[in-house]
C-alpha cells in the first residue's frame, strides 16, 4: 500500500513537471536528475580511484613498519652484542692487568734471587780460595769445611732452580700479555664495528620514521578526501529522492527502480 502511495505520487510529478516548465510559473534552474547522476557518477569513479591510493599508501605504511621493526630488532641485536663484546674487553684488560702485575712481582723477585746467588757464589769462591794452613787450623779442620762447601752448593742449586722456574714464568707471562694484547686490539676493532652497525641501524630507522610520518600524512589527506566527497554523494542521493519524490526509508538503488518504471509508464524522464 506505502509503496502504490509513492509511485502515485512519483507519477503525478513526472506528469506535471513539463507543465510547470512550459507554464507562467518561472522557477530557478536545478539540477536535473541525468546532471545528478552524472555527477555521482564521476564522484564515485573519483572515490574508487582515491581508495586505490589509499590502499597503495597503507600498504606502503605497513612495508615501513614493518621495516622498523626489524631494524629495531637488529638494533636490539647488536646492541647485546656490543654489551658482551665490551666485557669481552674489559675481561682481557683485567687479565692483562693482572699478568703485568705478576710479571712486575716476578722481576723483584727475580733481580732477589740473583742478588742472593750472587752473594752465595761469593761465599763459595771465598771458602774455595781460603788457604790450606787456614783449613787445618780452623775447628773441624778439613770435614767441616767441605761440610759448608756442600751446604753452600746446595743453598746455590735451590736458588738457581727456583730462579729459572720465575725465568719461565716470567716469559710465559709476557707471552700472554702479548697475547692479550692483540685479542683487546680485534675486539676494540670489533666493538668499533658492531657499534658503527648500530648507528647505521639507528640512521635508517629515522629515515623509515620519517618517510612513515610522511605516508601516515597523506594517508589522513586521502581518507579526509574520501569523507568529503561521501558527504557530497549523500548530497547528491537527498536531491535526487528529492528529485524522484520518493521517501528516503528505501535504498537508492530502489529509488532508481521505481523513477525507471515510472518513466516507461509516463513516457517522461
Amino acid at each position: 500500500m506505502k509503496k502504490f502511495f509513492v509511485i502515485s505520487l512519483l507519477i503525478l510529478f513526472l506528469t506535471i513537471t513539463p507543465l510547470l516548465h512550459g507554464g507562467v510559473f518561472t522557477f530557478a534552474q536545478e539540477p536535473t536528475r541525468a546532471e545528478l547522476e552524472q555527477e555521482l557518477a564521476e564522484i564515485q569513479k573519483q572515490i574508487e580511484a582515491i581508495n586505490l591510493d589509499l590502499a597503495h599508501t597503507q600498504a606502503e605504511k605497513r612495508t615501513l613498519q614493518n621495516r622498523i621493526n626489524y631494524l629495531r630488532g637488529q638494533q636490539s641485536k647488536l646492541t647485546l652484542q656490543i654489551e658482551a663484546t665490551a666485557l669481552q674487553v674489559e675481561n682481557y684488560e683485567s687479565k692483562m692487568k693482572q699478568s703485568v702485575t705478576s710479571i712486575d712481582e716476578a722481576n723483584r723477585r727475580i733481580e732477589t734471587l740473583q742478588s742472593e746467588i750472587g752473594s752465595l757464589l761469593w761465599e763459595i769462591y771465598q771458602e774455595n780460595e781460603r788457604p790450606l794452613f787456614e783449613v787445618f787450623i780452623t775447628d773441624g779442620g778439613f770435614a767441616d769445611y767441605y761440610e759448608s762447601i756442600k751446604q753452600v752448593s746446595r743453598l746455590q742449586e735451590g736458588v738457581s732452580k727456583i730462579l729459572g722456574e720465575l725465568v719461565e714464568r716470567k716469559t710465559f707471562l709476557e707471552a700472554r700479555v702479548t697475547e692479550l694484547d692483540v685479542f683487546i686490539d680485534e675486539t676494540q676493532q670489533l666493538l668499533d664495528v658492531q657499534s658503527l652497525q648500530r648507528d647505521e641501524l639507528a640512521s635508517k630507522a629515522g629515515e623509515q620514521r620519517v618517510l612513515l610520518n610522511e605516508t601516515k600524512g597523506q594517508e589522513a589527506i586521502y581518507q579526509e578526501s574520501i569523507a568529503e566527497k561521501q558527504k557530497r554523494v549523500n548530497q547528491i542521493r537527498y536531491r535526487i529522492y528529492e528529485v524522484l519524490g520518493v521517501s528516503q526509508n528505501i535504498t537508492f538503488e530502489e529509488a532508481v527502480k521505481v523513477a525507471g518504471w515510472a518513466s516507461e509508464q509516463t513516457g517522461v524522464r
